[in-house]
């Protein structure tokens, strides 16, 4: 009489097989079934890293939730993390029925606008894109814009060997941010024998981020990717505790010094990409007239040794006629100033940075400075004027991405490229670029077998460097205007 066989006796390979189909909640389900069941699925399915995303652009919001969730969910994955950005939706109620839908076991961040499009905005300056990995389908929120419709995207990430938690920034009732704690934390944190891999920060619109940025770059190793951007937000931090008034939280990535046997190792790395470009001459601030909450008046002079304070000086003047042909053919939103920031610093005597700030007016005496964050610019710090170029934002993606690559192929162990999220400034598509899918095209073209997560449009901060001039000489930027994030996402078993 023949024996009874059952799904037990089927080779590791052919479970494999059958188990790597099925979706996230029955693959959770079937996890449980046996010692056997649980190695293949966390030794053999999920024994590396995974970011799953997709979008619905449905017009109604338990839809559109309902219809991203299941689609993120349609292979195995166990969500250490989630990410949405929601458009044309009530930002409270989406980050509601997406934690509702995936629980609360891990951190959720929501990012979006809670309002419409401005009716004054015009269509031009409105055009964002997201492209759907799942099915690689791009589309652009112009469409969002013109018809009223609304778009849920979501990312969910698995990271084996890491350990995460979402820290905020916590703010005093005077407004002031606790930049110590927040340090302080991440560093409690991380304690080990290992750095923080990546800290990844959503902040809430006009805070300023410099010094924050100071401070984490001085306290945070070289090898620590930092990156993030200003947005409106929700979070759930995956726990029961308790969160209180924040004005930005951060997910902070750890290797884990307990990680199972056979995991290998998971590295982030950022890639910016600037379209930033000077004219004109070098300045520094003669005297600082008037400082309000809002803009800051700087009477400048000519950088060098011919200095002349008085306002009417040639090299102003070139720089006052610049300006004027860059209004012809640029808008004034597009022309910032770049200031170099020079300061103390007591653990490494002191620091150069590159900072951009818009310009509120500008006369051939002095100019105004629109205020993000307090000295803004001091009498000892030079500048120049920037200016948006989108043949250059092309290329330095094109040329930053190819490098990466280049860079991941030559190193000794077998890196591969699985995934990453892009960061880029509002408005870098439509009629400031000529190619509308500029950020998300040319990774694909790189990393044609990644998964782009969420795309987020927003001002980009991080930690990178910024030409000041032809010359090629570059500075260390934290706050990036008109400039494209790549937060990659590499592992080598």
């Amino acid at each position: 009489m023949p024996t009874r066989s059952n799904i037990d006796d089927l080779g590791m390979d052919l479970l494999e097989n059958i188990l790597a189909r099925l979706p996230s909640v029955d693959f959770a389900y079937a996890d449980c079934v046996s010692r056997s069941w649980n190695h293949v699925c966390s030794r053999r399915v999920l024994c590396r890293p995974k970011l799953s995303s997709a979008c619905s652009m449905s017009r109604s919001l338990g839809v559109a939730v309902e219809d991203a969730v299941n689609k993120v969910l349609l292979e195995p994955i166990r969500p250490h993390f989630a990410i949405a950005s929601v458009f044309q939706f009530d930002l409270d109620e989406a980050h509601q029925l997406i934690n509702a839908k995936l629980g609360s076991r891990f951190p959720l961040i929501t990012v979006g606008r809670r309002d419409a499009a401005s009716s004054n905005e015009s269509k031009e300056t409105r055009v964002y894109t997201w492209k759907d990995c799942s099915i690689k389908a791009a589309f652009d929120h112009s469409h969002l814009w013109q018809t009223g419709k609304g778009g849920i995207m979501l990312t969910i990430g698995f990271v084996p060997g890491l350990k995460l938690q979402s820290i905020p920034l916590l703010k005093q009732g005077s407004g002031a941010l606790m930049i110590d704690k927040f340090i302080t934390d991440i560093r409690e944190f991380s304690r080990g024998p290992h750095s923080p891999a990546t800290i990844l920060i959503f902040t809430e619109p006009k805070v300023g981020m410099d010094a924050v940025m100071q401070k984490l770059d001085l306290t945070m190793p070289s090898e620590t990717a930092i990156v993030g951007y200003h947005c409106m937000y929700r979070h759930t931090n995956g726990s029961s505790r308790k969160t209180k008034a924040a004005a930005a939280v951060s997910l902070v990535f750890v290797m884990d010094t307990n990680k199972p046997a056979g995991i290998g190792k998971t590295e982030f790395h950022v890639q910016l990409s600037s379209g930033m470009l000077p004219t004109g001459p070098v300045f520094a601030a003669a005297s600082i007239k008037n400082r309000c909450r809002l803009s800051t008046t700087v009477v400048a002079r000519a950088d060098g040794p011919c200095e002349n304070l008085d306002g009417g000086t040639t090299a102003i003047n070139q720089a006052y006629t610049a300006l004027e042909r860059l209004y012809d053919t640029t808008l004034p939103s597009e022309i910032y100033i770049g200031i170099t920031k020079r300061r103390k610093c007591s653990s490494i005597g002191g620091m150069t940075s590159l900072a951009f700030y818009d310009m509120v007016c500008c006369s051939p005496e002095y100019l105004s400075i629109q205020n993000t964050d307090m000295g803004v610019i001091e009498t000892s710090d030079t500048f120049r004027i920037f200016y948006k170029d989108p043949t250059t934002v092309a290329a330095n993606v094109s040329n930053g991405l190819r490098s990466y690559k280049q860079w991941s192929t030559t190193r000794g162990d077998k890196w591969e490229v699985l995934g990453g999220l892009v960061f880029t400034s509002s408005y870098r598509g439509g009629k400031s670029l000529d190619q509308p899918n500029v950020d998300t095209s040319l990774f694909f073209d790189n990393f044609p077998t990644a998964t782009l997560g969420s795309t987020f449009y927003g001002p980009v901060f991080g930690r990178g460097n910024v030409e000041e001039s032809q010359d090629h000489k570059s500075l260390c930027c934290y706050m990036h205007e008109y400039c494209g994030a790549y937060l990659i996402l590499s592992y080598a078993p």
